[in-house]
């Protein structure tokens, strides 16, 4: 079980011809041409600044929480002019209670576009809402019974991902999910979830500000979980997350705990400090 923690000598040489390789190195970077291998850096830096954004394809066609016919929408964005066969794929599942909120709510994009810069194939999805807001995040029914629907749907997305493997390049035995709040809520869930879907199956989770209804999902054999978490959180307390760390530690699930110390809910102004842990966390062998 791991929990993380909450929170030259310069010698005067002869000068050498620099070799044609180097030189056209040199050139290809300066004009910003991506390299393949990147050496090293691809999935950790921004390497690629342009992004291709494939905007709402329809992964389920079906009913809203009205019962009148809705598609469900994803956006993929992939970075411009990769080259690499395969690409390891994070999903972003957005919040607002269970009733509101977009795959192009702005957290989103930028976790998809940053991640997209960096290598990753990124997907945004929308899922099935509430038609009114429920503030009880502890115990009532029609939460649990959206976190259930959103999870349904999160899915069916991650179906229609792996039929689109080849035309998006993703490597399916590579995936993340993440979301913040009710967003977080479904990635756990999903990633939880035992089955692989179409040999799709979740390697790592990124909770932000989440949590899960059923404590009892964290199992053993559960891909690890990064949750972050502000202690002065009132909509999804803090609780949430330590019964998440308490939870791994029982069963022996990796859970890495990073805390947001005096931070309430949706504490999207540290984005390029979380950006960082997400970092950190996927870098660690999550496949």
């Amino acid at each position: 079980m791991q929990i993380a923690r909450t929170d030259g000598i310069i010698q005067r040489m002869r000068r050498a011809p620099i070799p044609p390789a180097v030189l056209l190195l040199v050139a290809l970077l300066a004009a910003g041409a991506p390299c393949s291998s990147h050496a090293g850096n691809r999935y950790r830096n921004e390497l690629f600044p342009q992004v291709r954004l494939t905007r709402d394809l329809v992964y389920r066609s079906g009913a809203d929480a009205a019962g009148r016919s809705a598609d469900h929408l994803l956006d993929v964005y992939e970075p411009e002019g990769d080259e690499e066969p395969l690409r390891p794929i994070v999903v972003w599942i957005h919040g607002g209670g269970f009733f509101q909120g977009d795959k192009t709510d702005a957290p989103m994009v930028k976790l998809s576009t940053h991640f997209a810069r960096c290598g990753f194939v990124c997907a945004s999805i929308n899922y099935t809402l509430l038609l009114h807001s429920s503030n009880d995040w502890l115990d009532a029914a029609a939460l649990r019974q959206a976190a259930d629907r959103a999870t349904e749907d999160a899915r069916s997305a991650l179906d229609f991902l792996a039929s689109q493997r080849e035309r998006f390049r993703i490597d399916v035995g590579k995936l993340v999910v993440g979301g913040g709040s009710a967003g977080a809520f479904t990635a756990l869930q999903l990633g939880c979830h035992p089955e692989a879907w179409r040999g799709m199956k979740v390697r790592g989770i990124v909770d932000f500000w989440g949590g899960l209804m059923d404590i009892n999902m964290l199992r053993p054999d559960a891909p690890p979980i990064l949750a972050i978490h502000g202690t002065a959180d009132t909509t999804v307390p803090y609780a949430f997350a330590e019964r998440l760390v308490a939870r791994g530690i029982d069963v022996g699930a990796r859970v890495e705990l990073r805390t947001l110390h005096g931070e309430g809910h949706a504490a999207w102004t540290h984005l390029e400090r979380c950006v960082a842990w997400i970092h950190e966390f996927i870098q660690s062998p999550l496949w």
